[in-house]
């Protein structure tokens, strides 16, 4: 599980749905919840948990995709089992993982190094409540 901190800078909520606004890695980012928001409110910092399997990468920006969640990194690290690969990235200082078969590792010719897009949908970000 990725685990990263956050700033808040807006929430917007309508229909029992909530977007939140975040700061992740240096970039602007959105998360998505359906239940009811913990007393978060703009310019607090929080921590940001994705599975590693929601994370695609692109070796290219991807401004045409419905995904606007996307952290400009580097590989530093790549793990490759039989089916999939496990990747090591650095965004902004913070590290994190995408795993992703090893076909499309093979594909995009990803290497140690090399920079790509860490795509995250905003469904797939879930905020940790603050602490009391």
């Amino acid at each position: 599980m990725n685990r990263l901190p956050a700033t808040i800078h807006a929430l917007h909520s309508a229909d029992g749905l909530h977007l939140l606004e975040l700061t992740l890695c240096g970039q602007p980012c959105t998360a998505f919840a359906s239940a009811a928001l913990p007393p978060w409110q703009a310019g607090q910092t929080v921590e940001v948990l994705f599975r590693e399997l929601d994370v695609a990468l692109s070796t290219a920006p991807c401004p045409t995709l419905s995904i606007r969640n996307s952290l400009p990194c580097r590989i530093v690290a790549i793990r490759h089992g039989a089916l999939f690969s496990d990747v090591t990235l650095h965004s902004a200082g913070a590290t994190l993982h995408a795993v992703i078969t090893r076909r499309s590792c093979d594909s995009l010719a990803l290497h140690e190094g090399m920079t790509v897009y860490a795509l995250i949908k905003s469904n797939a970000l879930q905020l940790l409540e603050p602490a009391p």
